[in-house]
């Protein structure tokens, strides 16, 4: 294919036409293939080594001709190519950039990526063979071997472990302990970068590939690559921890020079603790002590600093705040009044830092001694301003208060300030995340007074600050999680007859408000019909939540909440499914299934499914609804229907599909 042509652009070009060719069809593929193209590619990567046009096309070639098992035989053919030359690294350094550009290719237009690649073993095998294959590879065949195995390996543990079972951990530190490849740029830091990431994706859900690596001395070629890697320090000790563990981190902060080494490994060691510490729990017990000596020893000047070392020890004290009561470790409890100490701090920044890290600890049983915190944090929210950081630091604040004490302390806040809208929005953001908490059960309980005075004031702050969008959106999810997750939670314990399960008058009167106010702000309105959804579904099925939801239907049928309704689905024919739902379920509920199937046939095909969603919610909630049941479903039948005799035959897109799937649902519920 490429003899006789001694000059570079010529087999350039040909490469290039075969490339165009071979996207044609599949019989000029096989023709291709059959007159051996691979081969003859391979050959031509290799003797033009410093084309990257060439080298681009003919990677991309082997691709088009064999998908991802082109890129399994290029690397094949470069393992018959002679070791140490520049030809042979020039394919295998091809092949591993193309691989990794077509996985993240793929990625960015939402497929698998090299995920779903059943190539991806053998891909990961060759290229360590091509790591291998040389005594000193250059920079950049490194650079690229690494990135591209990262991408191979990164969420799939299964790969690392391939990996380090073919010894592969052996050629990563090899090649990271090399002095300087050859290259145009031997001093550049990338290939050592990346090898570095390689080393965090290896012990990632592996922690045997983490002790093997130790065993080989990986600790202290980490530590010579942060010592040449001017800027890199914190994936160097980000890596050292996974490694070696927080404590190794610890010990090589007595060898911290300046300020900048210190902070970076204090902030590699605070992300530590907060997400792999399940590995390394042997470790704890000296880490607890080391923290609590450190930041004892440390200068209050070093605010960063200080904040990290808070935020490390916080993540040490969240692991053991489940299972360890107060006064059973004496070094846990120093810790934690040390930490308590921290919020009394005149650096704001570090009294929020330690805040928050109370408010993650505060479990049932560390409650009760973490209370002595709130007269600081009282102070702290009282003394807040009204700028956009001074917001940021409110809603951390208030959220620690409420981890500790509950509802009754965000609505003393809210109540002492009520014209600070930054406090208040501050305030509604800790009430729905508590919320939160309480589904899954790990909040403060909260008594039925509480939520009903907490109601109130919500309210009175979404009329005196009905002008503020983000306080306005964030009431309504607020007042929804107030009068929906707690009353769940009365279910749970069978004590539903202490909360009313009627929803007061002021709340459906807010909530309508900041519709009108804000009829084209899409998060008002999408928290609005999230609000309006949850009001107007039963939490159970026995009389009294019913007749509750008549009532509230009752109320609403006198508003202009159908009129509302009506204009979200002319304004949002094509908006997110979950308000969408949300607006036909509450539709439903207020001027009947007979008008949501009225307003779908009219809609896109969004409307049509989510109509569809909601009368699947309908016909759960409502076992009166079953006599209607073939009346909905030839109803919902229409509607399927007019969207799947659209376009061409054999065409149907994806939301058509999950409309489908959706009306199957709905034919098995109404049986």
């Amino acid at each position: 294919l490429f003899g006789g042509f001694p000059y570079i652009f010529a087999p350039l070009r040909r490469i290039w036409a075969l490339r165009n060719i071979g996207k044609q069809c599949v019989i000029s593929r096989n023709w291709i293939c059959a007159k051996q193209g691979i081969e003859a590619v391979a050959q031509a990567m290799a003797q033009h080594p410093a084309h990257a046009k060439l080298l681009e096309e003919g990677a991309w070639l082997s691709y088009v001709l064999h998908g991802v098992s082109g890129f399994v035989q290029l690397l094949k053919l470069s393992q018959a190519m002679p070791g140490n030359t520049l030809g042979t690294m020039a394919v295998q350094y091809a092949t591993a950039k193309a691989l990794r550009e077509l996985s993240e290719q793929q990625r960015e237009r939402g497929k698998e990526g090299c995920m779903g690649w059943s190539e991806a073993d053998v891909l990961v095998l060759g290229l360590l063979a091509a790591l291998r294959q040389h005594s000193q590879p250059n920079e950049e065949l490194l650079c690229e071997c690494f990135k591209a195995l990262n991408e191979l390996i990164h969420e799939h543990p299964g790969r690392g472990r391939l990996f380090m079972e073919q010894s592969g951990g052996e050629a990563l530190l090899k090649a990271l302990s090399a002095s300087s490849p050859p290259g145009p740029n031997p001093t550049s830091p990338k290939w050592r970068q990346a090898g570095i990431w390689l080393m965090t994706n290896l012990v990632t859900g592996n922690p045997n590939a983490a002790s093997t690596l130790r065993s080989m001395g990986a600790l202290d070629c980490l530590v010579k690559c942060g010592q040449v890697l001017p800027g890199s320090g914190f994936d160097t000790m980000w890596t050292l921890g996974q490694v070696g563990g927080p404590l190794t981190i610890l010990r090589l902060l007595e060898r911290c020079q300046n300020k900048e080494g210190l902070s970076v490994s204090l902030k590699a060691l605070s992300r530590l603790t907060w997400e792999s510490l399940e590995d390394f729990q042997d470790q704890l017990p000296e880490v607890l002590k080391e923290l609590t000596k450190t930041i004892r020893l440390m200068d209050e000047r070093l605010s960063k600093e200080l904040q990290h070392a808070l935020q490390a020890l916080g993540g040490v004290l969240k692991f053991y705040s489940a299972t360890v009561p107060p006064s059973l470790c004496p070094d846990m409890d120093a810790a934690v009044e040390l930490m308590l100490k921290a919020v009394r701090s005149s650096d704001p920044d570090v009294a929020k830092a330690a805040s928050v890290c109370l408010g993650h600890i505060a479990t049932p049983q560390w409650r009760l001694p973490l209370q002595s915190a709130l007269p600081t944090m009282r102070c702290l929210w009282m003394a807040a301003g009204e700028s956009k950081e001074s917001c940021g630091n409110l809603r951390d604040l208030m959220w620690a208060a409420g981890c500790i004490n509950g509802l009754p302390v965000l609505t003393e806040a809210m109540r002492e300030r009520i014209q600070c809208a930054d406090l208040q929005h501050a305030c509604l953001r800790a009430i729905v995340d508590i919320a939160d908490e309480a589904d899954r059960g790990s909040s403060v309980p909260a008594a039925p007074s509480a939520v009903n005075e907490t109601v109130h004031v919500v309210t009175a702050a979404m009329k005196l600050h009905s002008s503020v969008v983000n306080l306005q959106s964030c009431g309504c999810e607020a007042l929804a999680v107030l009068l929906t997750t707690y009353k769940a939670e009365e279910v749970q314990r069978g004590q539903l007859s202490r909360l009313s399960p009627d929803v007061p008058m002021e709340a459906l009167e807010v909530v309508l408000h900041a519709l009108r106010r804000f009829p084209n702000q899409f998060k008002v309105v999408e928290k609005v019909f999230m609000a309006l959804r949850r009001f107007l579904e039963p939490i159970t099925r026995d009389q009294e939540c019913l007749d509750a939801v008549k009532r509230t239907v009752k109320l609403l049928g006198e508003s202009d909440a159908v009129l509302q309704l009506r204009k979200v689905f002319q304004d949002y024919p094509k908006a997110q499914p979950d308000l969408l739902e949300n607006a036909c379920f509450a539709f439903a509920m207020l001027a009947g299934i007979d008008a949501l199937l009225k307003e779908a046939t009219d809609g896109t095909v969004q409307i049509k499914s989510a109509a569809v969603q909601a009368l699947c919610d309908l016909c759960r909630s409502f076992a009166e609804l079953q006599p209607k049941a073939v009346e909905i479903r030839n109803c919902a039948a229409g509607l399927v229907a007019s969207e799947v005799t659209r376009g061409r035959e054999g065409e149907m897109g994806q939301q058509v599909v999950e409309l489908q799937r959706r009306y199957e649902m709905l034919t098995g519920l109404l049986r």
